[in-house]
């Protein structure tokens, strides 16, 4: 448990979780409606990156649209399709 809390504090404290969140923001609002297999693909960002950022900069599904949280992304889920890199149904991801 504590290692996680050095870890959470280190990636907070030095910004890297918000620049890996704005990377895999402009990832999204240039490639909307991809997979993160796709994303990955496409960008190069590492997928366990995309992994862990996706969910943190989407839109909860029952978020107002003015919310704060909702103009600072604008991220959320989309419909899900077969990946054209995995060949399996998966989440795509989009601008709101």
């Amino acid at each position: 448990m504590e290692l996680k809390v050095e870890s959470e504090k280190e990636i907070n404290g030095n910004g890297l979780r918000n620049r890996q969140q704005e990377g895999v923001f402009q990832a999204v609002r240039k490639y909307p409606n991809h997979t993160s297999k796709e994303l990955c693909a496409i960008t190069g960002i590492n997928r366990y990156v995309l992994g862990r950022r996706l969910p943190e900069i989407s839109v909860p599904v029952d978020v107002v649209v003015d919310s704060f949280y909702e103009e600072l992304w604008d991220v959320k889920r989309g419909p899900m399709r077969k990946c054209n890199i995995g060949h399996r149904l998966a989440l795509t991801w989009e601008l709101v």
